[in-house]
């Protein structure tokens, strides 16, 4: 057991061995973001109904962010371990607007699923009871509070404390008075129970409660929290990885069954409770059932048994994957050029050697730096991708070939120079040994900072690979959006759209150096892009920048469209829950002002979305497949407090596939929840740099590219001159 970190609050279980003045393992968040964040739970303002239905949500006095205060004490907070210190109090943050009577979408299929929650049931006479505990004389020490209190655990029955607050499902007097001995000094302490009430379903402590139940079970199977995931210390991995999977056949009844885990402290000599409550072993269950002998009692079980600890607190645990009502929004079609249409299902790179693409840039200037020794696999390659180029009705021309002596950095950087210093090329073209990092920093920052012109780092290896047809492609497609062409478009149900994606990323050189990443549709057709990155040193000034650029886009649009956007759909890629009332109150706020500038008063649509990644839903078809693209989750699984969805925007081939959460916090234009949906779901068809839809909408995923490329490589702002261009590709 570990001591817990300066100023960490856990909750006490009577079913954790201590000893009064001991300290124990404290328990863990469970997810890295809420580890770095202010910890903040969500509590409402009134009734919400059951949490299944988070279509019927409250009404609130106004559009805003509700934050109300709760009683009950973050983890990893308040002072010195060995001291009380101030008790913080844990905030909830209703994002959910009060004109939304209805959340849920109706576009597309409707379909059931599967995601991985499963249903509590509990006895219809279960509560649970707060009492607050008072020591006598004051014991400051919260280790031996609880170690105090553990020794009546088996008059109190199964409770959660964390030396001041008490939890249990037991009803006892409005006051409640018990003795322990401090085994330090011997000293009678006397501890008193006063009755606080008991909490309901709307409850934010009522649901952190069943939060704790679960990690603690995870941690009776011995997991420990790594990251954000849990995983076995003792795990026998290699016959894991042997079995688990494994269809087999049981010769006493002729079944397959497949082997979904293995528990190792389980045995045949082990018990369980049959139907009627009688213990018996597996040997003997197994010798009556089905006449047949076990005679090793020592093997592992491939059937985990965990029930002690809903057992104490008289709460069941279904069986099943909790079923999920949700809709398929189907497969979108995509339009290139010579008005020819193809279905985005899969990968779609196949279909894209042989059609036109929608906007087409001429290459007539390129420069290829390589080395003399491949000569031979350069020329090649140049007649590959002049060749599925002109098949695209991508005209290119053969470029200049610079040779170099070597492929060390400094040997491009001067190359570079000397090239772009004679002439003006449209487009560089490098060829690389290997993918180390400092040679691609090295070349970027000369095409992007010092020489603004664009620039594609390209393997030695794949000149000679088998698929040189499918990346001489891939790679033609974005020579050309690097030159302000697209490739194809998608159907958008709406006129005056504008698109914009946010990140933001630390530098890797220097600490407390950060960016913020802006990319946004300047087009009717979201095709074109404007994009901008800026550096910020706090949050005040990040929204600012934020106001900045949004502000520059809109008139970039303006310049280009005669009007202004209708729509501005802002997609706001990592924030942490803790930090939404900072986001709404600093980013959304500023916006608000900023576009009341523009428009000449309130007259701007704004919807502003929060996207997650990093999540731990998963979702399933029939149990066993994952859902298909275009999915969307509003209900059941949604939180009855936010405005939000889960959207299944992309194929994997291995795996379970991670949906992504997305988060409305402010919303004024008048669009229902299913036109949102879809034009999110459109956008993910939208990055240029894959045949394939990604997580999450294509600004928001250029804009992590500009960002990882500033903060990974650059370290500073590229020129001015390639904002209107895909350079980061």
């Amino acid at each position: 057991m570990s001591r817990p970190g300066r100023g960490s609050r856990d909750w006490d279980d009577p079913t954790q061995p201590s000893t009064s003045g001991g300290y124990r393992k404290p328990y863990s968040r469970g997810s890295e973001s809420e580890r770095e964040r202010p910890r903040g739970i969500i509590k409402t303002v009134g009734s919400h109904g059951d949490y299944e239905d988070p279509g019927a949500g409250p009404s609130y006095s106004r559009d805003d962010i509700k934050k109300e205060e709760t009683q009950l004490v973050p983890r990893g907070s308040g002072g010195d371990a060995s001291t009380r210190g101030p008790r913080k109090k844990e905030i909830i943050y209703v994002t959910r607007p009060s004109t939304l009577q209805n959340k849920k979408g109706t576009y597309g299929q409707r379909i059931m699923l599967q995601s991985n929650h499963f249903k509590l049931l509990t006895v219809p006479d279960w509560c649970l009871y707060q009492y607050r505990i008072d020591f006598e004389p004051d014991e400051s020490r919260t280790c031996v509070r609880k170690g105090l209190f553990r020794l009546h655990k088996d008059k109190i029955g199964p409770y959660i404390f964390d030396g001041t607050i008490l939890f249990t499902t037991t009803r006892f007097a409005e006051k409640k008075e018990l003795m322990s001995v401090r085994q330090s000094d011997g000293q009678q302490i006397q501890i008193i129970m006063r009755f606080v009430g008991s909490l309901q379903r709307s409850d934010s402590q009522y649901i952190q409660f069943f939060n704790i139940i679960m990690r603690k079970c995870l941690e009776h199977l011995n997991l420990q929290l790594v990251g954000r995931n849990y995983f076995d210390a003792m795990d026998n991995e290699e016959f894991c990885r042997s079995v688990i999977g494994l269809v087999v056949l049981t010769r006493y009844n002729n079944n397959t069954y497949r082997v979904e885990d293995v528990d190792f402290d389980t045995t045949p000599s082990s018990t369980f409770k049959l139907k009627t409550g009688e213990d018996v072993s597996y040997q003997a269950y197994y010798k009556k059932k089905y006449k047949i002998d076990i005679t090793s009692s020592t093997q592992p079980m491939l059937v985990p048994k965990v029930v002690q600890e809903f057992k104490d607190w008289n709460m069941t645990l279904d069986r099943n994957l909790l079923d999920v009502p949700g809709r398929v929004l189907g497969s979108e079609t995509l339009y290139l050029g010579n008005e020819r249409r193809i279905t985005a299902s899969g990968d779609w790179a196949r279909d894209m050697q042989r059609l036109s693409l929608l906007q087409c840039k001429e290459l007539s200037q390129w420069v290829i730096v390589g080395q003399q020794r491949d000569n031979h696999n350069i020329r090649n390659f140049i007649r590959t991708i002049t060749n599925v180029s002109r098949a695209m009705s991508f005209r290119m021309y053969d470029p200049q070939v610079h040779y170099i002596r070597d492929d060390k950095s400094s040997t491009y950087v001067e190359n570079l120079e000397y090239i772009l210093s004679k002439s003006v090329p449209q487009l560089v073209f490098c060829i690389v040994s290997n993918n180390r990092s400092d040679r691609y920093a090295a070349i970027k920052k000369k095409c992007c900072i010092d020489r603004p012109i664009a620039s594609q780092v390209f393997l030695m290896k794949n000149l000679t690979a088998k698929s040189v047809m499918s990346i001489a492609t891939k790679v033609a497609i974005q020579m050309n959006c690097k030159l302000g062409g697209a490739p194809w478009r998608v159907d958008l149900p709406l006129k005056g759209i504008m698109a914009i994606g946010f990140d933001i990323c630390h530098d890797t050189n220097t600490k407390g150096k950060d960016y913020v990443a802006m990319v946004a549709t300047v087009n009717q057709q979201l095709t074109q892009y404007f994009s901008s990155i800026s550096m910020y040193h706090n949050i005040e000034e990040r929204a600012e920048q934020i106001c900045v650029g949004v502000a520059k886009a809109v008139q970039i649009y303006r310049s280009l469209n005669k009007a202004l956007p209708m729509y501005l759909v802002i997609y706001r890629d990592g924030v942490s829950e803790g930090e939404i009332p900072q986001v709404f109150e600093n980013e959304v706020e500023c916006l608000k002002k900023k576009l009341e500038e523009l428009y000449y008063g309130p007259n701007f649509k704004l919807t502003f979305i929060l996207v997650s990644k990093r999540i731990n839903i998963r979702l399933f078809l029939n149990r066993n497949r994952n859902p298909p693209t275009g999915t969307v989750v509003d209900d059941v699984i949604t939180s009855p407090f936010k405005y939000d969805f889960y959207l299944v925007s992309q194929q994997v081939r291995e795996g379970t596939i991670a949906p992504t959460l997305y988060n409305i916090i402010s919303d004024n234009s008048g669009l229902d929840p299913g036109m949102l949906q879809t034009i999110t779901y459109k956008l993910t068809h939208m990055y240029f740099n894959c045949s394939t839809t990604v997580r999450v909408p294509a600004p928001c995923h250029y804009a992590h590219k500009l960002s990882h490329l500033v903060g990974q490589f650059l370290h500073r702002p590229p020129n001015s001159q390639l904002e209107h261009q895909l350079f980061y590709l």
